[in-house]
């Protein structure tokens, strides 16, 4: 951080040549590390392991030219969309197949729930029933 301009003082605290060495110096350590980056791409390329990469993939071009045209290949993709269409058609049909057990699940549970709450209501009156018996066999002995 830049300190603030005092008047009292003669000279400013910072000179051109000290900015014109920060910048230098930032344009030096932009360049080491630019050469860095590429001195290490280098070196990645000529790793034993690249060069084995680099050898099984002109095999894999080659082969891949000569499978070009084959008539092979073509059953192979068709046969490939063939699996797919089906696999899209099973997942389609399995997720119908949860939807509807899920509705067919809700279902229940509100049936249920509808009954519970019935009974509640006629095991109230059968209460209600059992309490004026009582009270009426208390009234007449």
């Amino acid at each position: 951080a830049l300190a603030p301009y005092d008047s009292l003082n003669s000279e400013p605290p910072y000179t051109i040549s000290s900015l014109k060495k920060s910048i230098s110096l930032a344009e030096t350590i932009n360049i080491s590390k630019r050469n860095t980056h590429q001195r290490t791409k280098i070196k990645s390329q000529y790793h034993p392991h690249n060069r084995q990469r680099r050898a099984n993939n002109k095999t894999q071009n080659k082969s891949q030219s000569k499978m070009k045209n084959s008539p092979f290949l073509f059953d192979s993709f068709a046969k490939n969309e063939r699996i797919d269409e089906q696999n899209k058609i099973r997942l389609a049909r399995q997720t119908r197949r949860l939807h509807h057990h899920h509705h067919l699940r809700a279902d229940a549970k509100n049936e249920i729930i509808l009954r519970a709450l019935s009974d509640e209501n006629e095991l109230e009156a059968l209460r209600n029933e059992k309490i004026k018996i009582l009270k009426e066999e208390k009234r007449l002995i």
